[in-house]
């Protein structure tokens, strides 16, 4: 909350909330908000809640082309999981969105 751009988006997602009268949940420095849309806003995070992990393992393969890294344990059927405490210290092979950055230089 330091950063005034991003204490300004804070206050502009919560001003639109409470406005459009939309419930969410509120920490000094992110907004949560319970919704099925894969992207938030700056300073909010979506979340939502699932009753199986199959339930959430057949969310993430219709919309696995929206994710970009997928965080969580063994128990998920997903092959591209990243463990937990690591998605911030990908390796040399890792490349963004499963593109491989030095093949795609190489082609121009």
């Amino acid at each position: 909350m330091q950063h005034h751009k991003y204490c300004n988006n804070y206050d502009y997602n919560k001003a639109l909330y409470l406005l459009n009268k939309e419930p969410f949940l509120e920490h000094p420095c992110i907004i949560l908000k319970e919704s099925e849309a894969i992207s938030s806003r700056i300073a909010s995070l979506h979340f939502q809640y699932y009753d199986s992990i199959d339930e959430i393992t057949n969310f993430i393969n219709m919309h696995h082309d929206e994710i970009q890294c997928i965080v969580g344990s063994n128990s998920i059927a997903i092959k591209e999981i990243i463990p937990f405490g690591i998605a911030q210290e990908p390796s040399a092979d890792t490349y963004a969105d499963g593109v491989d950055t030095m093949k795609f230089l190489l082609q121009f």
